[in-house]
């Protein structure tokens, strides 16, 4: 099936190679300049708040020092296996095997379409719109290569998914391997939904209305709504869940610890948590064994916290919560 001429000559301006019609040196300054005129227009309103240098400090050199000083490898960002307690061995495999075949499926997905396509290029236009699409997909992987974690690898798998299946419908196995996906997905379906329907799940009225959840997160949820109020502060440091179930409040202006990558920022923190008074606090274990650049950032807010409060409950998700003396 030929690809449409716009298709080739964004992929030969993405490779740097001459369109077929050699007509892409002159497209690529419309694209240039289309992108930075979507650009303008998205940013338009916050460069006008708070200007181009913060701009451009939060979208991109903090980006760039938040992957190199706060790196998610463990595990390769994956779900740890404390999340997996209560399952068998063969359900832990089961669980794992989804999270090894998408990480493992990507890279090599792209490499083989890129492959291919520089060495068939000249007699399959097709091609064109493969390598633009593989080009994508693996520069939003390798944007997440020194931070990753599974959730944001499904948000950017799209590009490798659609490359296999057309890896698999150009293949000469195309039918075994067509059916093969095909059941695959059915069973996957099927499996989510008698889970989803046979899961115990516990249903309670919060603050922000009724909800049903995993009974270790009712636990958690409902301790803390007997010891809190409607619009109190509480300084969720590990994950920021519990402010809308409980409509409470976050009394710093980040939304976790593990972003405080600016010694001024922590210090902020620690300032605010003073000034208002915070009686909770939710701490995690992680931040106990932050070592090198993240433990001299995180130091003073660790240590406010030991000095100032104490330890009354850790919940079956590991969290901890700390009350002020």
């Amino acid at each position: 099936m030929p690809s449409s001429p716009c298709w080739q000559h964004l992929c030969c301006c993405a490779i740097g190679a001459h369109s077929p019609t050699r007509r892409s040196a002159k497209r690529r300054p419309c694209a240039a300049c289309a992108f930075a005129l979507t650009w303008l227009a998205l940013n338009a309103y916050f460069i006008a708040r708070v200007g181009i240098e913060r701009i451009l400090y939060c979208q991109i050199y903090y980006v760039f020092k938040a992957m190199v000083h706060r790196p998610e490898t463990r595990l390769l960002g994956m779900p740890e296996l404390r999340s997996f307690a209560d399952r068998t061995p063969a359900m832990l495999l089961y669980q794992y095997m989804q999270y090894v075949f998408v990480y493992a499926a990507l890279p090599f997905t792209y490499a083989v379409c890129l492959h291919r396509c520089r060495r068939n290029s000249p007699t399959r236009p097709i091609c064109w719109d493969v390598t633009l699409i593989a080009l994508i997909g693996s520069a939003l992987l390798a944007e997440l290569a020194f931070s990753l974690n599974w959730l944001r690898l499904y948000a950017v798998s799209m590009p490798g998914i659609v490359l296999c299946v057309y890896l698999v419908q150009s293949s000469k196995m195309r039918r075994v391997f067509s059916a093969a996906l095909a059941g695959g997905v059915a069973f996957l379906a099927m499996q989510h939904v008698f889970s989803a329907q046979q899961h115990h799940y516990v249903a309670a009225e919060l603050p922000a209305g009724r909800c049903a959840m995993e009974p270790a997160e009712f636990e958690k949820l409902s301790w803390l709504m007997q010891r809190t109020r409607a619009g109190e502060f509480l300084f969720a440091a590990n994950w920021p869940g519990v402010y809308i179930p409980l409509d409470l409040r976050n009394p710093v202006f980040l939304d976790t610890a593990a972003t405080l990558l600016n010694p001024r920022w922590d210090e902020a923190a620690v300032q605010q948590l003073k000034a208002r008074q915070v009686r909770y606090v939710l701490w995690a274990g992680r931040f106990e064994m932050m070592n090198g650049t993240a433990q001299a950032h995180i130091e003073p807010l660790r240590s406010y916290i030991h000095e100032s409060y104490r330890e009354v409950r850790v919940f079956p998700d590991g969290e901890q919560l700390w009350e002020k003396k």
